[in-house]
C-alpha cells in the first residue's frame, strides 16, 4: 500500500489498567487528535533533529572534558595509595591524558565543522545566522590564544606528532595533598614552523615554556561553553515554529503532561484494496520540542 492509501492523523498513545475477567490488565490505547500532512510532520521532524544533532555533539565534547579530568582525579588517588610511581606507570599515564586531549581536541573540531555546514544548509550561507556563527567563532579567536592554541593543535597533530606532554605529580610538605602538573612544552611546538600562523609563532612564544594545561584548558572550555549557547540559540529559533506545533498539541486537546506520548498515525481509507489492517505510526520528537520551546521563550522572556 501507498502512502495515498492512507489517512494521517496525530494520535496520543497511553497506557490504560483495566479490569478484565476480575484481573487488571495493561492496555495501549490510541486517541485520534486531529487530521495531520506527513509530509508537514517529517520535514518537522527533521527540523528538529537539527537541535538534537547539535546538542548531541556538544554533550559528547562535554563528555571527553568530563573524562579527561576524571581520568586526572583517578591518577591522583592512585598515586596517594600507592605512594610510588614506575617509569612504565608514568609512560602509561601520559600516554592516556595525552589521547583523551586528542579526543577532545577532534571532537571539538568535529562539532564546528559539523555547525558550519548544518547551519549553512538550515538557513544558508549569506544568512544572518550563519553570519552570527562565523562571527561568534571569529570574536573567540581573536580574543583568547588559549583557544587559538587548542583550535590549531589537531592540525599539528595531523602534520606532526602527538603533541609534546610532560605531567609530574607533586607532594606538598606536612599533608597529603597531591598535585598533578600537566603541561605542554611551547618550544618544541614551535620548532614546527611550517605548522603555524605569524600569530600563532608569536602565541607561543608568549606562553611560558611550559604552559599548564589545565588552566590553557580552563579558558577554552569559557569559549566552548559560549559558542555552545550561541550554536543553541541559532538552531533553536529556526526551528521553533515546528517544536511549538507539537508542544501545542497537548495544549489544544487537554492531554495530561508528560503521560503517554504523541504520534503520526496512518490508518488505510475505508475505500483501500487490503484484507487486513495495516497502521503505521511515528512517534514525535516530543522532548526536543519541549527544550527548544522553552529556550526560545527563556531567552523572550
Amino acid at each position: 500500500m501507498t502512502d495515498s492509501s492512507f489517512s494521517w492523523e496525530y494520535a496520543y498513545a497511553y497506557d490504560l489498567l483495566e479490569e478484565i475477567n476480575g484481573k487488571l490488565e495493561r492496555n495501549t490505547k490510541i486517541q485520534a487528535l486531529e487530521l495531520a500532512c506527513k509530509e508537514s510532520v517529517l520535514s518537522n521532524n527533521q527540523l528538529i533533529s537539527e537541535y538534537s544533532q547539535s546538542l548531541k555533539l556538544i554533550k559528547s565534547v562535554q563528555m571527553n572534558v568530563d573524562e579527561f579530568f576524571d581520568s586526572i582525579a583517578a591518577y591522583v588517588r592512585q598515586y596517594i595509595d600507592e605512594k610510588h610511581m614506575t617509569d612504565e606507570l608514568y609512560e602509561n599515564i601520559t600516554l592516556d591524558l595525552t589521547r583523551q586531549f586528542l579526543n577532545l581536541s577532534s571532537m571539538f573540531r568535529s562539532l564546528l565543522d559539523h555547525s558550519d555546514f548544518s547551519i549553512s544548509r538550515l538557513c544558508g550561507k549569506e544568512s544572518p545566522e550563519f553570519k552570527k556563527w562565523k562571527a561568534s567563532q571569529s570574536e573567540l579567536y581573536d580574543a583568547h590564544s588559549e583557544y587559538r592554541l587548542f583550535y590549531k593543535l589537531r592540525n599539528y597533530c595531523q602534520h606532526v606528532g602527538i603533541p609534546p606532554f610532560t605531567f609530574q605529580l607533586e607532594d606538598s610538605m606536612g599533608s597529603e595533598e597531591v598535585t598533578l602538573q600537566l603541561d605542554l612544552k611551547t618550544d618544541i611546538l614551535l620548532e614546527e614552523k611550517s605548522v603555524w600562523n605569524s600569530q600563532l609563532k608569536q602565541d607561543l612564544r608568549a606562553f611560558p615554556e611550559n604552559l599548564p594545561v589545565l588552566s590553557f584548558l580552563e579558558v577554552w572550555y569559557n569559549c566552548f561553553q559560549k559558542l555552545s549557547e550561541v550554536l543553541l540559540d541559532i538552531k533553536a529559533s529556526k526551528v521553533y515554529s515546528a517544536a511549538s506545533e507539537i508542544v501545542n498539541l497537548r495544549v489544544e486537546h487537554d492531554l495530561p503532561a508528560e503521560v503517554g506520548k504523541l504520534c503520526l498515525l496512518g490508518l488505510p481509507l475505508e475505500d483501500s484494496n487490503s484484507d487486513s489492517l495495516n497502521m503505521h505510526m511515528s512517534w514525535l520528537p516530543e522532548s526536543s520540542a519541549q527544550q527548544i520551546v522553552s529556550r526560545v521563550n527563556r531567552e523572550n522572556a
